[in-house]
């Protein structure tokens, strides 16, 4: 659970500083990045779980700003 939620921040902190581009290191294999519906996603594998995140500019009513989206998967057989 720690390791899911430390994932979770590194990408969060990663990714909105940024905002749309994403910096991969030279020597990290476990990450990859992928384009869907022209939103810039990056997923990583831990153990049987697999969390993606991305992060975008939005507007609406309010204004324009910021919004992540998480994905997060159990590949494993156990229920979490």
């Amino acid at each position: 659970m720690k390791k899911l939620l430390y994932i979770i921040f590194l990408l969060c902190l990663a990714t909105s500083l940024k905002a749309q581009t994403f910096i991969k290191a030279e020597n990290d294999t476990t990450v990859k990045s992928e384009y869907y519906d022209g939103k810039l996603w990056a997923y990583r594998q831990v153990g049987d779980f697999v969390v993606g995140m991305t992060n975008y500019k939005t507007k609406d009513d309010y204004g324009k700003y910021y919004q992540i989206a998480i994905f997060i998967k159990n590949l494993g057989k156990e229920s979490f």
